[in-house]
Parts: C-alpha cells; structure tokens; sequence
C-alpha cells in the first residue's frame, strides 16, 4: 500500500542491535525514518557529511530538513517502502549551514529478522557524494600540513636561536674559563713564590741570627759589670722574639711547601698536656693567670710532635690574650674519640673574625704590630698542621668572655712497652772526643769552635767536604758536625758520607740545617745522622752531642 498523509500512524519502531550494527559499519552516507518520515538513526558519514550531530536528525521529520512539498516526500518515502529492493529517488535536504543541496538516493524497506510487519525505511545518498567529504577531509588534512610546517619552522627558528645563544655562551663560557685558569695559575705562581720567598728568607736570615746567637753565648761567658750584663740580657730577649718569629715563618713555610711529614704512632695523651701545662706555666704566673689541667689516663694515635705545636701554640695563643683569670687544658671522653680543650678566660673573639683569626697574619688588637704579640701565624699554623694531621679543630667564643678551642683525636688502647725497656745503665766513658766541625760561614764556626772547646772538646774546623778530609787525620773524629748547605754544590750528608769512606767506618753524625723540608730528614735518618734545626741553642747543641757520644762511649761534655 502506497505511504500517504492518510495512512501514516503508529509509533516509531524500535531499531534492533543487529540493525545498528549494519548501520555502524556502512560506509556511505545512511539514515534510517519510519513510515512516519520521523528520522531516528543516521550513520557517522552522515553527520561528518552534513556537519552535524545526531541532535540535528535524530527526532525529527524527515520533511523538517528537507526541501520541498510534505507530499512529495512522503511520495518518495511511499516508493522507497514499495518494494524490499533498493529504488532510486532524490531529495532535496538543508544543511545547518542553510545551504540547501540535491541528493540522488536510493531507499528501501528494512525487514525486520522474523519477517513481521515492516519497520524502518534506509535511504542511503549515493556514494558519489562522499567525494565532498574527501574533499573536506583533503582540506582540512592540507590545513593541518600548513599548521604543522609552520609549526616546524618556527621551531626550526628557535632551534636555531637558541643554538646561536648556546654558542654564544658557551664562547662566554670558554673565555671565562680561560681567564680564571690564568687567574689561578697567577695565584699559584704568587703563592709559589711566596713560599720560596718565607722558605729562602727563613734560612738566609737564621744564618746571621744563629751566628749571633753563638758569639751572644761566648759573651755571656765572660766577666761582665752590671751595665754590660743588661745590654746582654737586653739583647738576648731580642734575639729570643726574633728567633720565634724565624722559628714561626719556618714552620708555616715548611707547611705551605707540604714538606712536613706524618709519623704517627701510640702515646699517653694526658702526659703530653702536663708537659705544655708544665713548660707554660712560668709564662702565665708571670702575667698573674693559673694555668690548670683536667685529665684522665688516655692513649692516642697521631704524630706527636705536630700535636704537642698544636696544643703549645694554643696555650701560648691563650696567655698572650687572657689578662685576668687562667687557661684550662682539658681532655673530654666521646666513644671511640676524646677532645682535648684548650679554654680560656680572656678578652674572647668577635664572630666576624673567627674565620679570619686562622688565616696568615691575622691578628686581634695589634693594629701596631707590636713584636711581642707574635707575627699572626700561630693559629694558621695550628689550622693547618690539624688539617694535616686529619683531626677535626673547633672554636667557640664570646667577646669579652673568652675562648674554648677544642681538638678531635681517636682514643686507643695502651700502647704495648717493646720488650726489655727499661732504664738505661749509666755508660763508663773514656776522657775526651774529638769533634770534626764542617761549617762554611765564617762566623758561626769561630763561634761554634770556641764553645765546643769551652766546653771540653777537640775541635777539629773544616769549610768544605775537600778540607773535611785534611782535617780528618791523623786520628780520625769521634763525630762529625757538619752543617748541610756547604759550597760546590756538596751538601754536609755527602761531606758526611766521603769522610766515612776516607776513614773506613760509620762515624757518628750531626747534621745541621736551616731547611724543613721532608726529604732531608729523610735523608738524615737513612745515613744514621741525627739533625738540628736553626736557630738552635748552644745547650741544646751540646745535649745532641753528648747522646751522641753517649752511644761510642766518649766523655760526656757538661751542658752549659
């Protein structure tokens, strides 16, 4: 029966699943209206080719989006339902746009799976009209390539920007780093030559202070009237103060080189506090303060001599700036560690130079540069020798309230006494010995040679390793005493060692030297020679030799 105005009626059929499904995977462009002309699926090629979503057909009559009389459409619908086989029309459908465009279809009546009343009527526009949709897709596809090269370049832009201001950092960079290289190696060259510079200067002027020091001795020998005493005494003290100053840039030297060397070993920490504690108490009595000590029985394992100038540099560090009140040296229990503390009650350090007080010639409240205040390199030398040694240094202070220094060091077991120590007998010793003196300044052997024969030696005086060998004969030294730097390019260990040879066996040998450095006392020890240091004393000179003698069983000289 023919689809008219008359005999539409009935509600819209249900679409089925396997329907839809069918409608999903067409590939033209499909709706789907019952015989009311009501639209109630349309197909994903639809809605791209119409621009539209399924708000724009789905609900709506089918002569609502058409163009053209109600009848004529309803006239098509009628034909598409005649027959079960697709028939060809066309409609005249409006896009949302308004822009109203002829579609040749096709339509045909969709059974339902049973064979039962009909149900919906497909009409399906022909596929040709895809092409519009190619077209847009084309379009839009050639839209998207346009945005994405533009995308690119402008990125290729960038990219080239931005490589340009790598470039020119990095050229930046490189010159930058260029001037702070040369920079640096100014500053290493400067501090090189700085410590060539202390090093050089130490020894040359020890050579005179040391002369001075020998004739100073041979004076205060002879009878004097007491006018002349105080000149002496008046020029001992000076020459004490310069002594500690050389004693001091020698040590700071010796540590900016890197010539100090380690030796560690076991050793009552508690004994060499009351050593410092003993040695630094006239000074501090003098000045009115107390000095005291508060500690345990306590072993510990480091160098200890670097640690003993540590402690006596802050011992003497604290007496110099405590005018009221006492230094306390103190050891303090951790679990595997102890701290020794060196505190004080004087005039306290500002924060803003708790750093500075450990560079090099700094010093608090001694704008005049007064000499007796020291140089400013006692804690530069107490930072640097703990540094050295691995051993964490400390400082807490409050101005006008004092000081406390502290010292982390590891706490060990007892050290075990080598087998058979014990008090030395006394040695039985022959009459005399027989020194052979090798010393090129003029001045300190003239010195050393009237002192040593004051004091009951055979001297025997040499320049040079050649003359050594003369002064030799015919018997032969007790011990050599030969100081390092000699002329021709022979150092006093060579003098040493040919004068050995000469004489067919191992004298015993002191060598004397202004010079810290490592290698030397390493030298010294490999050829059994003991050293001493300039600027030394001629007591302490004498102490040296009489162990020496001690051992070949010579006369043992009064120290005096």
């Amino acid at each position: 029966m023919p689809l008219t105005a008359e005999n539409i009626s009935g509600p819209p059929p249900e679409v089925s699943g396997e329907t839809a499904r069918t409608l999903r995977l067409l590939t033209a462009p499909l709706l789907l209206a019952d015989r009311h002309g009501l639209i109630v699926r349309v197909n994903a090629n639809l809605r791209e080719l119409f621009q539209a979503d399924d708000g724009y057909f789905v609900g709506r009559r089918l002569n609502d989006i058409a163009v053209g009389e109600r009848d004529k459409v309803l006239r098509t619908l009628g034909l598409f339902a005649a027959s079960g086989d697709w028939l060809v029309g066309a409609l005249a459908l409006r896009r949302p746009d308004g822009k109203t465009v002829d579609f040749p279809c096709k339509g045909a009546l969709v059974q339902r799976p049973d064979g039962t009343r009909p149900a919906l009527i497909a009409i399906q526009l022909d596929q040709r009209l895809q092409f519009d949709i190619l077209t847009r897709k084309i379009e839009e596809l050639n839209a998207e390539i346009r945005r994405r090269v533009h995308a690119e370049e402008q990125l290729r832009l960038y990219r080239d920007h931005l490589e340009t201001l790598v470039d020119r950092r990095t050229a930046e960079l490189t010159e930058s780093n260029r001037r702070l290289a040369l920079a640096n190696e100014e500053i290493k060259r400067a501090s090189h030559a700085k410590t060539r510079f202390l090093a050089a200067a130490s020894h040359d002027l020890r050579q005179p202070v040391q002369a001075l020091r020998l004739h100073l001795h041979l004076l205060a020998q002879k009878t004097l009237d007491d006018a002349a005493m105080r000149v002496v005494e008046t020029i001992d003290a000076t020459l004490n103060s310069t002594e500690s100053m050389l004693g001091k840039l020698m040590e700071f030297a010796a540590l900016e080189c890197g010539k100090v060397s380690v030796s560690r070993r076991r050793f009552r920490l508690d004994d060499l506090i009351a050593k410092v504690a003993g040695e630094a108490a006239p000074e501090a009595e003098a000045k009115g303060l107390r000095i005291r000590t508060r500690v345990f029985p306590c072993f510990t394992e480091t160098d200890p001599v670097l640690l003993e100038r540590i402690i006596r540099n802050l011992v003497w560090n604290a007496i110099r700036y405590t005018t009221a009140g006492g230094i306390l040296i103190g050891l303090r229990r951790r679990a595997d560690s102890v701290t020794v503390a060196v505190c004080d009650s004087g005039i306290g350090i500002p924060p803003n130079m708790q750093a500075a007080i450990f560079e090099e010639f700094e010093q608090l409240g001694n704008l005049e540069r007064d000499r007796d205040k020291g140089m400013g390199l006692g804690l530069a030398i107490v930072n640097r020798t703990a540094s050295l040694l691995g051993h964490r240094l400390a400082l807490r202070s409050r101005e006008g309230r004092g000081s406390i220094f502290t010292l982390a060091l590891p706490r060990v077991c007892a050290a075990r006494p080598p087998a058979g120590d014990g008090e030395e007998a006394p040695r039985e010793v022959p009459p005399s010995a027989r020194i052979l003196l090798i010393e090129d300044d003029a001045l300190q052997a003239t010195a050393l040679t009237a002192i040593l024969t004051e004091t009951g030696f055979l001297v025997s005086a040499a320049r040079d390793a050649v003359s050594a060998l003369e002064a030799a004969q015919p018997h032969g030294p007790d011990l050599i005493v030969s100081d390092y730097r000699l002329p021709g390019g022979v150092s006093g260990l060579e003098a040493i060692q040919r004068v050995r040879r000469h004489l067919g066996r191992a004298v015993p040998a002191i060598l004397i030297t202004g010079d810290t450095q490592a290698s030397i006392a390493e030298q010294a020890w490999q050829e059994a020679c003991s050293i001493v240091h300039k600027p030394y004393s001629p007591s302490s000179l004498i102490e040296v030799i009489n162990r020496r003698l001690a051992d070949t069983g010579k006369i043992l000289a009064a120290t005096p």
